[in-house]
């Protein structure tokens, strides 16, 4: 039978670290405790025990996501009824998001028994805003939310060790505040985890400030992923087997996990090697300018749509892929031949 997180949780309820050691597993755990909806429960200034946070009057408040919300209440229950995470306490939340300025953000963190401090960075919520800025990522050298990210794990309290990481967008700015941490901060940082995260370019894999993290640095991406492998090298991942299969592997639900670690194989499975390199040669065939109008034409495209949420997109999927199709036909001729010869640079690749 395959063995998930959840089985993870159950199994090592009663498991303390000195018997089985801080893993990656636990990273990621934590690094989903940022998901739920905590934003009015844990403080911006102090820190509570994760037990008085799923015990708050508001509690419910946690489990509102549309399509998440039963299964955090059932991750964060288990979380909570571990005597493995005894002791942790979350605090020092922070969340901001700008439409003009297209950035979404929210990290909050854990601190563990032993005066040691595991920072989470949320990835991409629902909010539109925060997948442009994902799609930023492809032209910007610093989106607002690594900058942001930064400033956060400057200021992480306490003199012991750091853990910092991330899901997704957190992952990639996770491994962008550690290298440009301050030096006080990036001497105390024991271990960056990056779950499925996306890559960072080429000039900054060859810059000093990564080369002196790299090997602190666990980087994970599931056995047909599409996200982590973007301005990603694949010499820096591990690969953990899913369930799942293309785009749904983000859900790390479905990672298989093994006598209490990360069930590994050697490779993406070809179909997925092979998207990865033409994505790479495509996007490396693109200057600046390319990048930055595709970037900002297919998100019109999204727009057209007039969702809130980014989960209302599969709601009536196929009228709206209608509606997709139509703006496409009502933007101006540049812009449509923006978008179909950057495609076809993605066809051809």
């Amino acid at each position: 039978m395959t063995q998930n997180l959840m089985n993870y949780l159950t199994e090592y309820a009663d498991t303390d670290f000195r018997q089985h050691p801080f893993t990656a597993v636990d990273a990621l755990v934590l690094c989903q405790l940022s998901y739920p909806k905590i934003d009015r429960i844990v403080p911006a200034d102090g820190f509570m025990s994760i037990e008085a946070v799923a015990g708050h009057p508001d509690s419910d408040a946690l489990y509102t996501d549309r399509i998440f919300g039963e299964m955090y209440r059932e991750f964060v229950t288990k979380v909570v009824a571990s005597e493995r995470y005894r002791g942790f306490e979350a605090g020092l939340f922070k969340a901001l998001v700008s439409e003009s300025e297209e950035y979404q953000f929210a990290a909050v963190t854990f601190r563990m028994p032993g005066d040691r401090y595991f920072v989470a960075f949320r990835g991409t919520d629902e909010k539109v805003v925060g997948w442009k800025e994902d799609f930023n990522m492809g032209h910007l050298a610093e989106v607002p939310s690594q900058a942001i990210a930064l400033d956060y794990l400057n200021s992480v309290p306490g003199a012991g060790p750091v853990f910092v990481g991330g899901h997704s967008k957190g992952g990639n700015q996770a491994i962008y505040a550690a290298a440009k941490a301050d030096r006080s901060v990036r001497e105390r940082i024991t271990g960056i985890y990056s779950f499925d995260g996306m890559g960072m370019g080429e000039d900054f894999y060859s810059s000093p400030e990564y080369a002196e993290i790299r090997n602190r640095i666990t980087k994970i991406i599931p056995d047909e992923s599409i996200i982590g492998t973007l301005f990603e090298r694949p010499e820096n991942c591990l690969i953990v087997r899913s369930d799942s299969r293309g785009i749904k592997q983000h859900d790390f639900m479905k990672w298989h996990v093994r006598e209490g670690h990360f069930e590994y194989c050697d490779s993406l499975k070809p179909a997925a090697a092979l998207l990865a390199e033409r994505l790479k040669k495509w996007i490396d065939s693109l200057d600046g300018e390319e990048r930055e109008k595709f970037v900002d034409s297919i998100y019109s495209l999204v727009l057209a749509c007039q969702p809130d949420e980014i989960y209302s997109l599969g709601d009536d999927a196929f009228r709206k892929v209608q509606t997709v199709i139509g703006e496409l036909r009502n933007m101006d001729e540049e812009s449509r031949t923006e978008i179909r010869s950057t495609l076809l640079k993605l066809i051809r690749a």
